[in-house]
């Protein structure tokens, strides 16, 4: 297995190497070089890597090769049979999320003939994102932004993939160009402020406050100009994402309470937030825990992909006896985790539930000894497999949950992923 995940992680680096050599000359051929020794010298390394790759990640690639084309406008289309509707057969492709079949559709004369090209290099960078490409998402983003300057989503795409290609350096030049800007665009300032409180989280803590408060600023002067659109102009996630993110950033500084503040303003935006939901419920579990089981509860009814509302609960209901609940809502936060020391007291919790219900249930001992064997350093786990081991009764077995809610909201805020990603 580790030999599997070696050969997928080795060949995942490969395909990232071959996007770049891609990028790069391609900019060489942008600046008719494309026959200097630096462009054979790239072709060399680029032919080096394609044959150690799958045929599947090869066709890929060659791909965006002939997609970059159109950033100098001499893309050759594909010319085959017309689909009778090519939009709708694009719609349906891209609805899948078959990010495969969408490139392939965006390739065809038929289609692009039916969407102007700023239109066709979004749905790229979309595409190519997706597939976690971000550096040739870059690219597309970049060149809808160069088509149609006006259309603030394409600068704003552009940003996102930049941070997500790991260049927070360029990422931080961009979003401090725009808080230059006289009269930026209210979705332009928003993702300015995502951009400095992801940076704010690499760097020392001492530096990192004054980046906190500096995105505070910068969101207080974006949530009054969103304030300010007519409704029809609004977007609620990102309205929602920046009072979260303010929410983050006063976790940061240690003030509790003005984040709770910042997770009900979006509340009052979108009440159906998990991310609020779960934010407001993490922050509260010290000073107001029935308040926040509330909030892990609406959480949870709607489904939410978050792994701590669920372990919250499951843990809650195994202190009120709720035993066939606490197995439910274990099982769910199970799910969500792949955290040894999580999925170790997830499992505990359902082994003692399951016990409790039915006295001598062997499937029990089995839980105990897996998670004794992904945690090994917890005494209280030994104890009680010792204890079930002796024959011990399960009303004398320990409970107890591994993750302080100030842990449980460091993870949250390490694995946020900003509705500010998802709102354009």
């Amino acid at each position: 297995m580790k030999a599997i995940v070696d050969t997928a992680r080795g060949e995942a680096n490969a395909s990232r190497a071959l996007e770049q050599l891609t990028l790069d000359l391609h900019v060489l051929i942008r600046a008719d070089r494309g026959n200097d020794d630096e462009a054979d010298l790239v072709r060399e390394r680029m032919v080096d890597i394609w044959e150690t790759l799958s045929p599947e990640r090869r066709a890929l690639l060659d791909n965006l090769s002939g997609d970059l084309f159109m950033l100098a406008g001499d893309e050759v289309l594909d010319v085959g049979e017309d689909l009778v509707q090519p939009k709708a057969a694009f719609k349906d492709a891209w609805d899948r999320q078959d990010w495969v079949g969408s490139l392939a559709l965006l390739r065809r004369r038929d289609l692009r003939a039916q969407i102007p090209a700023h239109v066709a290099a979004y749905f790229r960078g979309r595409c190519w994102s997706s597939l976690g490409y971000f550096k040739a998402a870059l690219a597309f983003f970049d060149h809808a932004a160069q088509l149609a300057p006006d259309n603030d989503t394409y600068a704003y795409l552009a940003l996102d993939a930049l941070m997500m290609s790991g260049r927070m350096e360029e990422a931080l030049e961009r979003a401090n160009d725009i808080l230059r800007e006289q009269a930026p665009s209210v979705r332009r300032f928003f993702k300015a402020a995502d951009v400095l409180f992801h940076a704010a989280r690499h760097v020392d803590e001492g530096a990192g406050a004054a980046v906190y408060n500096r995105v505070l600023l910068v969101l207080d002067n974006a949530l009054e100009l969103d304030a300010e659109l007519p409704a029809d102009e609004r977007l609620s996630s990102l309205t929602v994402g920046g009072y979260v993110v303010k929410g983050l950033c006063h976790e940061h500084l240690g003030q509790p309470e003005e984040a709770k503040r910042a997770y009900t303003a979006a509340l009052a935006v979108d009440p159906e937030s998990d991310d609020a939901l779960t934010a407001r419920g993490l922050v509260s579990l010290e000073t107001d825990r029935a308040a926040a089981l509330r909030d892990f509860e609406r959480a949870v009814t709607k489904g939410t992909p978050l792994l701590w509302p669920y372990l919250y609960l499951a843990h809650d209901a195994l202190q009120s006896g709720e035993l066939r609940r606490c197995r439910d809502m274990a099982q769910q936060a199970l799910a969500r985790t792949r955290a040894p020391v999580l999925r170790a007291n997830l499992m505990e919790w359902i082994a003692i539930a399951s016990l409790k219900l039915a006295p001598g249930n062997k499937t029990s001992v089995g839980l105990l000894q897996d998670a004794q064997a992904i945690n090994p350093l917890s005494d209280r786990i030994a104890a009680n497999l010792q204890d079930l081991l002796a024959g011990k009764p399960a009303a004398g077995l320990r409970v107890a949950n591994d993750t302080s809610p100030r842990e449980a909201m460091k993870d949250f805020i390490k694995d946020f992923s900003s509705e500010l990603h998802l709102a354009a």
